[in-house]
């Protein structure tokens, strides 16, 4: 049984890989409740950026690498499963990291993404929460919705750490988590 614990983060990524794309479609809607969380954060973005002004770089080309794109300062989309909240993100402008551990949803967010946006844009890449290899201050705000839960409790301080460190000074950091029913 404590050799399974250890394996806890294996597992579930390895379920989310089998069952990715049934997840992405179950998982497509934006409720009007999440709609309106994003905007407030959209807006929380937009009054960082006033205090501290983002250079405009135009578009990243295709074959920029995440260093040359991180030149952007993105949002960071911490665990973005099949990319439905990147996506809305990169509606409003922004440029967008998203980032999960299962290779299975970034391909579904691959998918699901049009090459070419018509606002924003978006780079997908394969990063674990618990060891970002961001640099320090390298991203405009945190969206984190309903990914920390997949993380061993042991280890969810040290991937706060990490969502805390690549937040630029001044930005919002959004940290959606579930509510665990108590039992009576």
């Amino acid at each position: 049984e404590s050799a399974k614990f250890a394996q806890a983060t294996e597992i579930t990524t390895a379920a989310y890989d089998e069952m990715a794309a049934e997840y992405a479609e179950r998982h497509e809607e934006m409720s009007e409740h999440w709609t309106s969380r994003l905007d407030e954060f959209v807006d929380l973005l937009a009054e960082a950026e006033e205090k501290r002004p983002i250079p405009e770089l135009g578009r990243p080309g295709e074959d920029a690498t995440l260093e040359e794109y991180l030149n952007f300062v993105p949002v960071l989309d911490a665990g973005c499963g099949p990319g439905r909240d990147a996506r809305a993100l990169a509606s409003h402008g922004l440029p967008v990291l998203a980032v999960d551990i299962s290779q299975g949803m970034i391909d579904q967010a691959m998918e699901r993404t049009p090459r070419r946006l018509p606002k924003g844009f978006i780079r997908y890449s394969i990063m674990d929460l618990r060891r970002l290899e961001l640099p320090d201050e390298s991203c405009r705000g945190v969206w984190c919705s309903a990914s920390l839960l997949h993380v061993p409790r042991r280890t969810a301080p040290r991937a706060m750490g990490h969502l805390a460190r690549v937040l630029r000074r001044g930005g919002p950091l959004a940290i959606f988590l579930k509510r665990q029913e108590s039992e009576t």
